[in-house]
C-alpha cells in the first residue's frame, strides 16, 4: 500500500505557508496598484477634476531667453481651463537644461520644445511651446580666411566663431558680427569679404557685438600684386640741355593698386620725335617738352608718362628783337627790346637777358643797348 500525508491545522507547513503569505501581503504595492507600480500622479487636482481632463495646453512666461536663463511652464487642462498645480511636461531636446518644479534654466543654446503631459503621459499637448535660446556674450572668439593667399583685385571670405560662458558655440551665421585687418591697407573689407589691395600679409580678426574682453585668434590673409595694369615711366634727370650726355630712362609694372608686378621680358621704352634712345637713355638736340613711355609687348596697358624737358645749349648768336610784336608802332609808343638768339643746333633762345632794359623811343628816335647779333 502507498502511504499519503495529509497536512493537519496547526502543522509546521501550514503555519509556514500562513506566515509566508502574511509577508507578502505586507511587502505588496500602492493599494491602488495590483501590478506593483505607483500610483497614478494627481498633478495637484482633486481625483474627480483629474479625470475630467481630455486635453491640455502649454504656455511659457517667455518665448526667447539668453543661455543661463530661465522660463516658467504652464499648463492648462481641458475641458474647463484648468490651471494644474503641478505641471509635467516633457522638453527636447532631452539635454541642457535644468528643472526646478515649473522652473526651468536652460545652458545651452538652441530651440526646445515643451509640451505638457496629464494621465501619466497618456495625454500629451500636440502643439508644443517653442523656445528660442540665443548664446550669451562672447569670451572668445577666432577667424577664418579662405583662400589664405590671394592677389591684388580678389576676394578672401572670412568666417567668425566664438563661444560664451557656458561654452555655447556662436556660429557666423550670428548677426553682430565685425571684421578688421591689420594693416588697413592690406585689403578692404565688406560685410566679412576682403578683397586685396597692398600686397603683404593682413591679420584678420573678428569681434562680436556685447563681447566682454574677449580674446580674439585672428588668421593671416597674405596679399600678392594682382595682373600688370599700367607701365610707369621714370627719367632722370627730368630737365636737360641740348647735346648733353642725356637723361636715363627707367621703367615699371603695377598692378591696379600699386603694387610691383615683376618685369617683362617684352619692356621696351617708346620715345617721340626729337628723342634719340641708346640702351636706357635718351638725348636730343631739338629743344622742348616730351613724354617717354614704356611698353610691354602683347599687353594693353594704361602708360604713365615720364616727362623730359630739353633746354636750348648755349647761345652762339643773338639779336634784339621788339619784346612785344606790332606790325604798326604809332609816334611815342616805347618798344622793349629783349635777346633772342640761337644755340649751336639752332634753337631759339627767347627772352635773353641784357645788360640794361633796352628801349626804342620813336619820338626822339633813340636807340639804347642796341647791339648787331
Amino acid at each position: 500500500m502507498r502511504s499519503s500525508k495529509t497536512a493537519q491545522i496547526g502543522s509546521p507547513a501550514v503555519v509556514l505557508c500562513a506566515m509566508a503569505t502574511l509577508i507578502v501581503s505586507a511587502c505588496g504595492s500602492d493599494p491602488e496598484s495590483k501590478n506593483g507600480s505607483s500610483a497614478p500622479k494627481t498633478y495637484g487636482l482633486p481625483s474627480g477634476v483629474l479625470k475630467t481632463l481630455e486635453s491640455v495646453n502649454t504656455s511659457l512666461d517667455k518665448a526667447n531667453i539668453v543661455a543661463g536663463g530661465a522660463v516658467t511652464v504652464a499648463c492648462v487642462g481641458d475641458p474647463g481651463a484648468v490651471l494644474i498645480p503641478a505641471p509635467e511636461f516633457d522638453i527636447e531636446p532631452a539635454e541642457g537644461w535644468v528643472r526646478d518644479g515649473a522652473g526651468v534654466t536652460f545652458n545651452r543654446s538652441g530651440i526646445f520644445n515643451i509640451a505638457c503631459t496629464l494621465h501619466d503621459g497618456k495625454v500629451k499637448d500636440g502643439t508644443p511651446a517653442v523656445l528660442t535660446v540665443t548664446h550669451g556674450k562672447a569670451v572668445k572668439v577666432a577667424a577664418t580666411v579662405e583662400p589664405t593667399k590671394i592677389g591684388a583685385g580678389a576676394k578672401a571670405t572670412v568666417r567668425c566663431s566664438g563661444e560664451d560662458a557656458l561654452g555655447n558655440p556662436i556660429a557666423d551665421s550670428a548677426s553682430g558680427w565685425s571684421v578688421t585687418i591689420e594693416p588697413a591697407d592690406v585689403g578692404a573689407i565688406t560685410d566679412k569679404s576682403i578683397e586685396g589691395r597692398t600686397a603683404g600679409v593682413g591679420a584678420v580678426s573678428c569681434a562680436m557685438d556685447g563681447a566682454v574682453d574677449a580674446p580674439s585668434t585672428p588668421a593671416n590673409l597674405e596679399v600678392i600684386p594682382g595682373s600688370a595694369a599700367k607701365t610707369i615711366a621714370t627719367v632722370t634727370p627730368d630737365t636737360i640741355v641740348a647735346g648733353d650726355a642725356g637723361a636715363a630712362v627707367s621703367c615699371a609694372i603695377e598692378d591696379a593698386f600699386g603694387n610691383a608686378v615683376a618685369a617683362s621680358a617684352g619692356l621696351t621704352i617708346d620715345v617721340p620725335a626729337g628723342l634719340t634712345l641708346g640702351g636706357k637713355t635718351v638725348t636730343s638736340k631739338l629743344k622742348g617738352k616730351y613724354d617717354i613711355t614704356c611698353n610691354v609687348a602683347g599687353l594693353s596697358l594704361d602708360k604713365v608718362a615720364a616727362k623730359l624737358t630739353v633746354k636750348p645749349a648755349g647761345p652762339v648768336s643773338w639779336e634784339l628783337v621788339p619784346k612785344v610784336v606790332k606790325n604798326v608802332w604809332a609816334t611815342g609808343d616805347t618798344v622793349v627790346l629783349v635777346g633772342l638768339g640761337k644755340d649751336e643746333y639752332d634753337n631759339e633762345i627767347i627772352n635773353m637777358t641784357t645788360a640794361a632794359p633796352a628801349k626804342y623811343n620813336l619820338a626822339e628816335w633813340i636807340k639804347e643797348n642796341q647791339l648787331d647779333g
